[in-house]
């Protein structure tokens, strides 16, 4: 069964460079949301949990599986808790928004690293990945490796350090110049490599003395979910 994905969004934001404040003239928007899916979907044999397409380029997920990663800290998911603007924003999403903070724990610092590492372990290879553009394949032609990898290894290094260091998650970046820099290859592979040792470094000394909970309150989030299902689902069927 499908349905009318457009018409089941509780939320929905521009995410990617355009909300962290790095985004250039050919920067590409990206659309992501949340989406509560019809009855059958929670009661009967149907299953959805996420839709993604081109032209524009989106990503909805189905609010389980949102939350099922916001869990574990997902970065991408939990930016969408803590985006500066939405597109569209329900009283639905702002029950979700409420209980943000109890996303922030050490469990954040996996999620993290592990995303930055990823991008640590690409930053050099010239093959090209399914992912890898065009444009991406130019920086590398250009600088001799990917500079937008660069970029999101020192956000998500950043990014993480200020969570366990503040309890905050700052999507817009305070340091976008910086960032910028790092995309227009103002830096050797080698600088970058040993600036993200020095990050990594750090995001271990900060998860050690943070004082946040070591992960989140499942039981808590779980009833909100069940809560916001329920409420939409007699309401909107």
């Amino acid at each position: 069964m499908n349905f009318d994905y457009e018409s089941r969004l509780i939320l929905k934001y521009i995410g990617g460079s355009h909300a962290y404040g790095t985004n250039t003239i050919d920067s590409d928007i990206d659309y992501r949301g949340v989406i509560i899916p019809p009855k059958s979907y929670f009661y009967g044999l149907d299953r959805f949990e996420q839709h993604e397409q081109n032209n524009p380029d989106l990503v909805y997920y189905d609010i389980r599986k949102m939350v099922s990663l916001a869990l574990r800290g997902n970065p991408n998911i939990l930016e969408c808790l803590y985006a500066d603007e939405y597109v569209l924003m329900t009283l639905y999403a702002r029950r979700l928004i409420e209980i943000r903070d109890e996303f922030l724990t050490k469990s954040c610092l996996k999620a993290y690293m592990g995303y930055a590492q990823q991008q640590l372990y690409r930053l050099g290879v010239k093959s090209a990945p399914a992912s890898r553009t065009e444009k991406r394949m130019a920086l590398v032609e250009k600088f001799g490796y990917d500079t937008k990898y660069a970029l999101h290894i020192f956000r998500l290094l950043q990014t993480g350090i200020e969570i366990l260091k503040e309890g905050k998650l700052r999507v817009k970046r305070p340091n976008a110049d910086f960032l910028l820099s790092v995309r227009n290859g103002k830096y050797t592979i080698e600088e970058v490599r040993e600036m993200s040792d020095s990050l990594i470094e750090e995001l271990r000394q900060v998860e050690s003395v943070s004082t946040l909970p070591e992960k989140p309150d499942y039981h808590k989030v779980n009833q909100v979910v069940v809560s916001i299902v329920e409420d939409y689902i007699r309401e909107n069927g």
